[in-house]
């Protein structure tokens, strides 16, 4: 498995704390957001295999689809619903 650069991670989670401190997200929003940071940076060495096998144009499907739903997560997180 390859290692993976966790200064990307790092700086979100540094913004995500800022964003916390001058209350521009809520604890608990800022709690999943590491959350996901951290199972992201835990289970992104394994895609790597899985992404060897799969055809390419569903592999983009995949990635298009989990982005648009993230994004949506994400600013429902923030901004509420």
């Amino acid at each position: 498995m390859e290692q993976i650069s966790g200064a990307p991670f790092l700086a979100a989670t540094v913004v995500i704390g800022i964003g916390t401190m001058l209350r521009l997200i809520k604890f608990k929003a800022a709690l999943l957001l590491i959350v996901i940071v951290a199972g992201t940076l835990a289970f992104l060495p394994c895609t790597g295999s899985y992404a060897k096998d799969v055809p390419t144009w569903l592999l983009l499907s995949i990635v298009v689809i989990l982005g648009i739903n993230l994004l949506r997560g994400l600013l429902g997180i923030i901004f509420g619903r």
